[in-house]
């Protein structure tokens, strides 16, 4: 989509603007960019942007700017620039905000969206329309003798000619669904023909940095063994905490792809491919022939059944196949990657923006800065204070009971064409009989909800407060504030007896 600005000078007399269309998709780091080269600004100072009207609203104080403490000088929170995109805050004709250049001479832009529209064919992106007036000189104090007086076609000319190294076709959206698929498929082909398992271990996982949503991306090359071709792509600390799961190999499979966040790759035969996706692929303009050489696309969601990958994993897959040719160069230069798991450091592509646009740099990251930014968020409390303090008044039972809360491999499909999910079950047995005292399934997908409300459950169908509560570690955080109002005694245990026999049974009825 294209969105037209009108874009003002405030303050100048004779009047200074820019009527500018741009890509929908950019930054608001990549609309400063825009600006400046607009405007002839010489981006030497501090700039801001205050949304002023958005979703057709007035907006309460919003800025989105360079999100760097040192250059906070009002105490404001600001919104990282190259985080927050121009489609998320214009979505209105009228839409607004106000971008200032240099905080000394305070130069104010007012920017309005004046229409939305789609890419018109032969014209490049970012366009200037129409421009009228020079901006004054840089550090003039608005105290410059008269500007001179240019022609608004002329520098409208000169405008583009400034933008032209940075302007680049947009694709509607339906070439856009198209153009991805079909770049995704090339972009797979080619890391076929590469076989980078071949100088790359599956153990040898790097990083690479989503510069949309700042995630790290673990990517692990698959084909080392022989077996299975292709590409795991692990997605932020879900991802991370799965990737850890699978490479110790301690955790049941099932118990894994429960909990995993990835997307897979995998080069497969002709006839292991199901028919939708052979079907696709037949539908694409891209050929396929011979032993593993048919992509297969699988999207990996916690609680979510294995299911056909959207169009923003689409994105992420093509980034990291493009980022994993990138490290199969350097394994061809003999550069040795860390192996996961059992060495302090994890090798890293890293993207940073420029005036000049996007480079990577390849860097050496630290597994503890890593794990110590994966720290979950504290879980809030779901239940009522009232439901508690009902269970709080029953009587002590004499006993310990183990209580968990797990998915079970019962895939559940809301409505034709959804992706299905897997239920979550909470269960308390009696640790001494092994005696199972109240199970239950949820429809919720909250896990700190099921978990609250399947003890509080737990306690109302045996009438009384176990003595003590015990549980792993992951069932005791999504437990913690409830735990802590009941008084209640909890041990923390890696492994639960009883709960384990109970999965087992229970798995001869699942699917």
């Amino acid at each position: 989509m294209i969105y037209q600005f009108n874009v003002q000078l405030k303050h100048t007399h004779p009047k200074v603007w820019r009527r500018l269309q741009v890509d929908s998709e950019m930054s608001f780091y990549q609309l400063h960019q825009v600006l400046q080269i607009a405007f002839e600004w010489e981006n030497s100072h501090l700039h801001a942007f205050e949304i002023m009207k958005a979703h057709g609203k007035m907006s309460p104080r919003v800025e989105i700017g360079m999100n760097d403490e040192e250059f906070d000088l009002f105490g404001n929170e600001t919104l990282d620039e190259k985080t927050e995109f121009v489609k998320d805050w214009f979505t209105t004709v009228k839409d607004r905000t106000l971008y200032t250049y240099d905080f000394g001479d305070d130069w104010q832009h007012d920017i309005v969206l004046e229409k939305m529209m789609e890419p018109k064919k032969g014209v490049k992106y970012p366009h200037c329309v129409k421009a009228v007036g020079l901006a004054p000189e840089e550090d003039s104090w608005g105290t410059e003798e008269e500007r001179e007086n240019v022609e608004p076609d002329i520098l409208t000319a000169e405008v583009n000619g400034n933008l032209a190294p940075y302007a680049q076709e947009v694709l509607n959206n339906s070439e856009q669904t198209t153009n991805i698929w079909k770049r995704l498929l090339l972009k797979s082909k080619e890391l076929n023909a590469l076989k980078p398992w071949e100088l790359i271990g599956d153990n040898e996982v790097f990083i690479v940095q989503d510069p949309v949503s700042q995630e790290y991306l673990f990517i692990s090359v698959l084909g080392g063994a022989g077996q299975e071709y292709g590409l795991a792509v692990y997605i932020g600390e879900e991802g991370y905490r799965s990737l850890q799961l699978t490479m110790e190999q301690k955790t049941p499979l099932l118990e894994v792809i429960f909990i995993q966040r990835s997307l897979l790759l995998s080069f497969v035969d002709r006839h292991e491919l199901e028919k939708e996706d052979y079907d696709f692929l037949k539908s694409q303009d891209v050929t396929f022939r011979g032993k593993k050489q048919w992509p297969e696309f699988r999207s990996m969601v916690p609680g979510s059944y294995p299911w056909s990958i959207d169009q923003e994993e689409v994105r992420i897959l093509i980034l990291a196949i493009e980022q994993t040719n990138h490290v199969f160069q350097l394994a061809r230069q003999e550069i040795p990657l860390p192996l996961f798991q059992q060495e302090d450091k994890i090798f890293a592509r890293i993207p940073y923006e420029s005036v000049q646009g996007m480079h990577w740099e390849n860097e050496l990251l630290h597994i503890d800065s890593i794990e110590n930014g994966n720290s979950p968020l504290p879980v809030e409390q779901i239940v009522s204070d009232v439901e508690i303090k009902l269970a709080k008044s029953t009587a002590v039972l004499n006993s310990s009971i183990q209580f968990d809360l797990f998915y079970i491999n019962m895939p559940v499909q809301s409505a034709t064409g959804e992706r299905p999910y897997f239920p979550y079950m909470a269960v308390g047995i009696d640790s001494q009989t092994g005696m199972v005292l109240h199970q239950d399934i949820f429809e919720s997908r909250d896990a700190a909800e099921n978990a609250q409300r399947g003890l509080l459950q737990v306690v109302e169908r045996i009438g009384k407060l176990p003595k003590k509560l015990v549980l792993t570690a992951a069932t005791h955080r999504l437990l913690e504030p409830v735990l802590s109002k009941l008084k209640l005694k909890a041990e923390v245990v890696s492994f639960l007896p009883e709960v384990e026999s109970f999965k087992t049974a229970l798995s001869q009825f699942e699917t």
